[in-house]
């Protein structure tokens, strides 16, 4: 018999405010060991913690085990309000606590609807996580067991700017004989733990402070009018300054993203968010985010498709200026030459697709140019062509039926109605 987890959760009495062995959460840290990592969490001051973002309410979130291997599900577990209520109280309660054992000076924001606090100068930076991915299991016959595995995005702010100036996913597991509230807390943790030993994340806490920038601040989506241009001005453009073309186009590309699945690749053109990508890897428009090279996951709106070309024109809600390829719309690539094109990774984890080849041959307009990649790493199509000599991006893989193609940019942005910056 199946058993709507919304009803058992909503009985259940969320008994997990803090640690087990420890003391309230707003208690006294004890003082940090000395060693290397703990300069850091001294060095930047009161940090505020956000809490975390749950999953929705009626969600399915797991459910409960039986049978000789524990493989038949008997009860399927959803969020209800009351459960995600608790969780979200405890997670901030014992958050904090997490971060004044490593060391930092921490300061929270009330309860889990509380969502506004007086900041002070003393506060430079904030750390609020996501909840990405959730699981518990319970399981029959073995007294109190309990699983939980948790996924978190975490982003750190920069509060004086209101930006996400870094993001990182880390992933915390509980097995327990107790109740299921706590192994979740647990779960979330050790997700807060392994932020806070991140080398990364220590790096990102140790950049210099950076004045805000009027054209860098957070844009507003557009709403382009049917059939108008979109324009882009020279001074919409913000390439990276490294000398290196691999690293140059790496710079601009990110990562269209559902809750649990990566949908393909997209590369920026603008400092306002504006990007390209195929029409297929923007189909699943719920929820879609595009995970930026500095980490941090981001909304995005869809403007613009075209359907014959399979490419579609998106606006990435970059918490600051977004970093751009270093792009051109007029040039024509020569024959045979040597070209390179960076995919999305397979997880948050692995490295990015990075693919060499060369440029073929030519159909005309609406056909592009052939292109000739050396294995199959690029499957999904959207990913940036750059020139290898100079990283100088000048075309998009199609991911169209036939022939492996890259439409060149001038092609691209016509059929989109947009308007290139003069040469």
């Amino acid at each position: 018999m199946r058993v709507r987890g919304a009803v058992w959760f909503a009985a259940m009495t969320v008994a997990c405010a803090s640690p087990r062995g420890s003391g309230p959460a707003d208690a006294p840290a004890p003082p940090p060991e000395p060693g290397a990592r703990q300069s850091i969490p001294r060095s930047v001051g009161t940090v505020l913690f956000l809490g975390l973002d749950l999953p929705d309410v009626g969600t399915v979130i797991g459910g409960h085990y039986a049978g000789a291997s524990f493989e038949v599900r008997q009860t399927t577990y959803q969020m209800s309000e009351a459960a995600r209520a608790g969780w979200s109280r405890a997670a901030r309660l014992r958050g904090e606590t997490v971060l004044h054992h490593a060391g930092f000076t921490v300061r929270g924001v009330g309860g889990a609807t509380s969502d506004l606090v007086a900041v002070d100068d003393e506060v430079r930076f904030g750390i609020q996580g996501r909840v990405n991915a959730l699981e518990v299991r319970t399981f029959a016959g073995a007294g109190s067991r309990v699983e939980a595995r948790v996924e978190v995005v975490w982003d750190l702010l920069d509060v004086p700017r209101g930006a996400v100036i870094f993001g990182r996913t880390h992933s915390g597991l509980a097995r327990i004989s107790g109740r299921l509230d706590e192994a979740v807390a647990d779960a979330f943790d050790e997700a807060l733990s392994h932020l806070v030993v991140d080398t990364l994340f220590q790096v990102a806490l140790l950049a210099p402070v950076v004045a805000a920038d009027a054209r860098g601040a957070q844009a507003a989506f557009i709403e382009p009018v049917a059939g108008e241009p979109i324009r882009i001005a020279v001074e919409d453009l913000n390439p990276s300054l490294d000398s290196g073309a691999v690293e140059r186009v790496l710079a601009g590309v990110v990562t269209l993203r559902g809750p649990d699945q990566i949908y393909g690749t997209a590369f920026l053109l603008t400092r306002g968010g504006l990007a390209l990508t195929t029409r297929r890897a923007v189909r699943q428009t719920r929820r879609l985010r595009a995970r930026l090279p500095s980490g941090v996951v981001r909304p995005v709106q869809v403007l613009r498709q075209h359907a014959g070309l399979d490419i579609a024109l998106i606006q990435v809600d970059c918490p600051a200026a977004c970093p751009t390829v270093d792009w051109e719309a007029t040039s024509l690539p020569a024959v045979n030459a040597d070209v390179v094109t960076i995919g999305a990774p397979e997880s948050d984890e692995a490295p990015p697709f990075v693919s060499r080849g060369r440029i073929g041959g030519r159909w005309g307009l609406a056909n592009g140019v052939t292109l000739v990649t050396q294995g199959d790493e690029v499957v999904n199509g959207g990913e940036p062509v750059a020139l290898a000599a100079t990283g100088k991006v000048v075309g998009l893989v199609s991911a169209r039926p036939g022939r492996r193609t890259a439409l060149l940019l001038g092609e691209v942005l016509r059929a989109l109605r947009v308007i290139p910056p003069r040469p």
